[in-house]
């Protein structure tokens, strides 16, 4: 976030570029995977992967820079949500499209976009879901194109909703990180009565 304080001067489609040339660029920059055990290894790491720490009990969830490209794409597609329903939906439906199918060639492809190659294997289910098994953390750039593009038509097709159900997903949407606070407890609460 503090990165984003930086970015957020820029205007829009300059951040929009630097978010999608991280995102799309970050595979290369990503170390070979290793516990990470001198301080360079561990700044490397908190940049560019999440890992363990070794010889500490620390976890490195959030790696800064793919995930400073996922806030960049997000604050550059900003303008887009707040423009007239018809200019949205000339614009964010073939960009959902565009990056779901970005997706499907690169996942297709299985060399670039995800640090885990997908396996085919005798039972269908098994190979669909090595197919889509895509890395978050840190977030690879098929992961980004499969959640964004699919985020992208959920967003168009609940912008047509109305009545009850409409205001209850919006009363959601307004409140994102209440919601992701209140998530974690009620899951904590669902696995301990489990």
């Amino acid at each position: 976030m503090v990165g984003m304080a930086v970015l957020a001067h820029l205007p829009h489609r300059a951040v929009l570029a630097i978010g999608v040339s991280i995102i799309a660029l970050s595979p290369l920059a990503l170390p070979p995977f290793a516990p990470a055990a001198d301080v360079g290894a561990i700044v490397q790491q908190l940049l560019f992967r999440s890992a363990p720490v070794a010889g500490a009990p620390v976890f490195i969830a959030y790696a800064i820079v793919p995930w400073l490209g996922v806030m960049a794409i997000g604050f550059g597609l900003g303008p887009l949500f707040i423009a007239r329903r018809d200019q949205q939906r000339r614009t964010l439906l073939p960009l959902a499209i565009g990056l779901i199918a970005t997706f499907f060639v690169l996942r297709g492809l299985n060399g670039y976009g995800n640090p885990e190659k997908w396996q085919a294997f005798a039972d269908p289910v098994r190979t669909a879901m090595s197919f889509f098994n895509v890395f978050k953390y840190p977030p690879s750039p098929d992961f980004v194109a499969s959640t964004l593009g699919l985020s992208l038509l959920v967003y168009m097709a609940i912008g047509h909703l109305r009545g009850p159900v409409a205001r209850i997903l919006g009363d959601f949407g307004r409140t994102p990180l209440f919601t992701y606070i209140v998530h974690l407890y009620v899951a904590r609460g669902l696995m301990l009565l489990a």
